[in-house]
């Protein structure tokens, strides 16, 4: 019995032998080590499955699987993606291509070897249904095997759209198809034209297969789904076309996972795929509807006040208000009255009534922001309306009761100020029902790309823009950094950076002063390659090597050096070093 043969196309030998070990023991397989090749073997070699590799020199994998699909000849093949690339983003391009599958590095045998028998199984199914409905006399008997066997839904219409055949997958996925099988796919006035309706009219038109097919189905029967038509023409003994079969395989769970995926680096606005993040989206779901008080711990710019509004909308209380106070920016006076309200005549200046912020929050929820700032007085007024939900206008005697969850935040440490006598210990455990301590942006750097592309599509739209990412050395800068703003500050960039960018990717030259000037002062306090006092050309490598370090800054280089500024630009006449870039070429770098 002939062995599959398998394409795997990958342009690094350790990806390959690792492929090759994994699959050689039941498949004929043969290599490709770039996009021109791949295409060429295709043709040639007529797989029954390629593995793709995404990033590749020229061609890469995206660009190949287009020119597959869009070529009769090699269209029926079907594209397992291979690759590095992880993100939610990155898969769902790969089936956007035509890929059928997609399996990320670094690899699993076993994986490898599940995932590759599903596809060549898939495909010695559609082969052997084409084959039954070309030789008409074991049409029937090999239909009803395969029907009864295959999980996906198949038909066969005629030139007119009339079922004339259908396993019982077929009824499950779609509620149009009748038991008579007389059904035709007509527009329905309820939900529109259905998407196998449109794949069939396209191959009775042109006569040739459409493969991978991705639609959204809105049978009412089922609600929305996600399924991956395939459709090929059906020829008699003598080559005349006679109609279409049709598979339709559900993969709304798959949808469902990849938007799963997506969305669980998002939760309210909250970007994070790191474990730390990760572990707080899975706190605020499980206890955001609790009625326990809430203090968010962590410093500034790392998002707290986001977790704040995530505690609200995801709570029952999301229907009441969410009334923000900054303790920090009033006085005990201004505050107290801030927060519980006032009467006509309370204090000079009190001329009407006032409504506090407590009172603005009833049936919701209010934010105490820098918590770890409030004076011991406010801290003990605050403790009695936490500990009995009462309180008093300022001025009044009439005491009220509020139907308010507390959520504080600090980016103080309440623990030391507790053992400097700054802040009360009952007071803290009141408010510490449920604690969020959110990590500093350099404690999660596999967040920033995520953040890059969440703050750039926030951006593309307020500054009009065509942004597509950050530069690679862009980002090597950003995931180096020690980000002491946070995110914040990771967000005040990007913006300058995105307002100053002209085309599609941000690059160095678009990054604030402040920010590159932080990137030199890294550089410099970095250990220097070699030594500058050997002379000759050592000296000159080690001097344009400084120099490119720290941005040709050449006071600093100076001082790195350990030369005077006028030493070193006598250095540089006697080099003949004018500038950084190409005025240097000659030069042979030593490497860090």
């Amino acid at each position: 019995m002939n062995r599959p043969s398998i394409l795997i196309v990958d342009d690094e030998r350790a990806n390959l032998n690792i492929l090759i070990s994994a699959l050689e023991a039941d498949s004929e397989i043969k290599i490709a080590k770039n996009g021109k090749q791949a295409l060429e073997r295709a043709v040639s070699l007529q797989p029954d499955l390629i593995l793709l590799d995404i990033k590749m020199p020229g061609l890469d994998g995206y660009q190949v699987c287009e020119k597959l699909k869009a070529d009769e000849r090699t269209t029926g093949i079907p594209v397992i993606f291979i690759s590095g690339l992880d993100e939610t983003f990155d898969k769902v391009k790969a089936f956007q291509k035509g890929g059928v599958d997609y399996i990320s590095k670094p690899f699993q045998p076993g994986e490898v070897r599940a995932r590759v028998r599903v596809q060549l199984d898939l495909k010695k199914t559609r082969d052997l249904l084409l084959q039954a409905v070309r030789e008409k006399e074991e049409a029937n008997l090999l239909q009803r095997i395969i029907f009864a066997s295959v999980q996906d839904a198949i038909i066969t219409v005629d030139e007119n759209l009339r079922i004339l055949n259908s396993n019982k997958k077929l009824g499950e996925i779609c509620c149009r198809a009748d038991e008579n099988k007389l059904f035709l796919f007509e527009e329905n006035p309820d939900s529109g034209l259905c998407p196998c309706n449109e794949v069939i009219r396209r191959t009775l038109a042109g006569q040739h297969p459409v493969s991978e097919y991705r639609a959204r189905c809105n049978c009412r029967m089922h609600g929305p789904r996600t399924m991956v038509l395939n459709a090929s023409p059906i020829n008699d003994p003598e080559n005349r076309f006679k109609g279409v079969v049709l598979v339709i395989r559900d993969i709304s769970r798959l949808a469902q996972l990849e938007k799963d995926l997506f969305e669980r680096s998002r939760f309210h606005n909250i970007v994070g795929k790191s474990k730390k993040m990760q572990k707080i989206f899975s706190l605020l779901e499980q206890m955001a509807d609790m009625e326990f008080n809430a203090l968010i711990t962590g410093d500034s710019g790392t998002g707290k006040e986001l977790i704040a509004d995530a505690i609200h909308y995801g709570s029952s209380r999301s229907n009441g208000p969410l009334i923000k106070v900054n303790c920090a920016a009033l006085s005990d006076n201004l505050l107290e009255s801030e927060l519980f309200g006032h009467v006509r005549g309370a204090f000079t200046g009190a001329v009407r009534d006032r409504e506090g912020r407590i009172q603005a929050a009833e049936g919701g929820i209010l934010f105490l922001d820098e918590i770890g700032d409030v004076s011991p007085n406010m801290q003990l007024r605050l403790l009695r309306f936490l500990e009995a939900k009462e309180y008093e206008r300022v001025g009044e005697s009439n005491t009220r009761i509020a139907n308010v969850r507390v959520v504080a935040a600090t980016n103080c440490d309440l623990q030391e100020k507790i053992r400097k006598g700054e802040f009360r210990k009952d007071l803290y455990y009141r408010l510490m029902g449920l604690n969020f301590h959110l990590p500093l942006l350099r404690d999660r750097v596999e967040d920033i790309p995520l953040l890059c592309d969440f703050f750039i599509r926030q951006f593309q739209k307020s500054h009009n823009k065509n942004i597509s990412g950050v530069a690679e050395p862009v980002l090597k800068r950003f995931l180096e950094h020690s980000w002491p703003g946070n995110v914040r500050e990771l967000k005040s960039t990007l913006e300058f950076a995105c307002a100053l960018c002209p085309g599609e990717l941000i690059r160095e030259e678009h990054l604030p002063a402040y920010f590159m000037d932080a990137v030199a002062e890294r550089l410099s306090q970095e250990p220097l390659p070699a030594s500058a006092a050997e002379g000759g050309d050592s000296e000159k490598t080690v001097i344009i090597q400084t120099l490119d370090r720290i941005d040709w800054n050449k006071a600093k280089a100076a001082r790195l050096l350990g030369i005077s500024r006028a030493t070193l630009y006598n250095k540089l006449k006697r080099y003949g070093i004018t500038g950084k870039g190409a005025e240097n070429k000659g030069v042979t770098l030593l490497q860090d």
